[in-house]
């Protein structure tokens, strides 16, 4: 993490951490797509430290991943019904995400 924003970000398949993520969400007046951040402890233990409605740096490779929840709400919100657009997740295929700076440069 460089400023709040994930640099190195890698897909893993925890179902502890889905597990409380899920609790969280379906207990939570929430809609649409939303980041949340947790902490394994040295016990295995899961906390939930953060839930944010954004799109966060990270939230790219949710959406490589099969997790495209800001597409998903796009439909939803137009009155489309999203079970013909299921997440679909390859645990056996990990994904690397790496953020780094780059200059554009334009005609001005």
């Amino acid at each position: 993490m460089i400023n709040g924003e994930s640099q190195i970000t890698t897909t893993v398949n925890l179902p502890s951490v889905e597990a409380v993520c899920r609790q969280a969400a379906e207990s939570l007046p929430l809609y649409g797509h939303v980041v949340m951040q947790v902490i394994v402890d040295g016990s295995g233990h899961v906390h939930l430290i953060e839930c944010n409605a954004r799109f966060g740096g990270a939230s790219t490779l949710s959406v490589a991943a099969g997790l495209d929840s800001f597409y998903w709400f796009l439909l939803e919100s137009t009155g489309v019904d999203i079970a013909h657009h299921p997440f679909t997740y390859d645990p056996t295929r990990p994904l690397r995400q790496i953020r780094h700076a780059a200059d554009v440069v334009q005609q001005a």
